[in-house]
């Protein structure tokens, strides 16, 4: 009974062994068949997009005190420019501006057009106009939007609907005709606007920057996005480890960050995680393009198949000793 029973343990054993000898052969067909369903569904992405390098002349911000009926926003530009603020404008043309600006069939003279008629677009699609103001260059400059009586009036009482669909404020700085004429980079950044909702808080409404914009000297505009790239905070540690930690693909964990997903703002993949992805792997957004960060290595495409190749060579007894070490 006894010689019975090992020979069936005996045999149970090699069994398994040779199940996960198979599984793991198995393991390179899979990865492989894998990989050509995912190139055969891939959806193309654009060509990696150069990055340039822009000085943004503007900055905006809400400002932190609350004065009741008012608007308080903190403005710094480096030329002299022009501030108005607009009441009610939908937010959906503002997309639609983005959209028609960055859209292939986008001509020069349209683009030209949008240069000059920013100013009266918005005029002719917000339901009032708040103030007008020109400042100089400034660096903290205090301005103060009394919305009172607008918010009083009743056709701009909000309800679920108006809050998705509308900036209740929108601030724009745009530079003066006569510094524009100086500027020869088409890339160059000649306006920012900022859209605002205000929100009930107490007996007041509290203002909340929702979406900023910036407008280029060729007439495109843009959504401002930054590039969330996880910067070091904890300086106690070794730097050497945290960065090599910090910089690599989220995805493999083996190669350094290299791109900057398009249109999410994500920096967390590398080359090679990137052509075989379709989603930003942080928030699942598509992926259009990218931006280079940095240099990237000179991959092939035997390197994706390269933990595949190295099972098949191994024999079983390697296989097993590498799974027992690893354990």
């Amino acid at each position: 009974m006894a010689d019975a029973l090992t020979v069936c343990a005996a045999l149970m054993v090699f069994i398994g062994f040779s199940f996960l000898f198979w599984f793991i052969r198995r393991l390179g067909i899979l990865q492989l068949e894998a990989a050509m369903m995912q190139d055969h569904f891939q959806t193309p992405k654009a060509d990696p997009q150069p990055m340039v390098e822009v000085k943004n002349p503007f900055k905006m911000t809400v400002s932190s005190s609350c004065t009741l009926g008012c608007v308080e926003m903190i403005v710094n530009c480096m030329h002299p420019c022009h501030i108005t603020c607009y009441w009610k404008i939908k937010k959906q043309y503002l997309d639609q501006m983005v959209y028609q600006s960055n859209s292939e069939d986008e001509n020069e003279e349209a683009g030209a057009a949008n240069v000059n008629n920013l100013q009266i677009m918005l005029e002719e699609n917000c339901e009032t106009i708040v103030s007008k103001d020109f400042t100089d260059i400034c660096s903290g400059k205090k301005l103060s939007y009394n919305v009172e009586d607008l918010m009083k009036d009743p056709s701009a009482q909000r309800d679920a609907t108006n809050a998705i669909q509308l900036y209740d404020v929108v601030v724009t700085m745009e530079l003066t005709k006569e510094h524009r004429k100086t500027i020869e980079s088409p890339s160059s950044i000649t306006a920012m606007l900022t859209g605002i909702e205000l929100k009930r808080q107490n007996e007041n409404w509290k203002p909340y920057v929702v979406q900023q914009f910036i407008r280029t000297n060729n007439g495109n505009l843009f959504k401002l996005k930054k590039l969330f790239l996880e910067e070091l905070t904890n300086h106690d540690e070794s730097p050497s480890a945290q960065e090599q930690s910090d910089s690599l693909c989220i995805v493999c964990q083996m190669l350094p960050i290299s791109r900057a997903l398009i249109p999410c703002g994500h920096a967390c993949l590398c080359s090679l995680c990137f052509d075989k992805m379709n989603t930003c792997p942080m928030c699942r957004q598509p992926m259009t393009s990218s931006f280079i960060l940095r240099e990237e290595p000179n991959l092939n495409q035997n390197n994706e198949y390269e933990f595949s190749d190295i099972l098949k060579r191994m024999n079983p007894l390697e296989i097993i000793r590498g799974i027992y070490n690893a354990s």
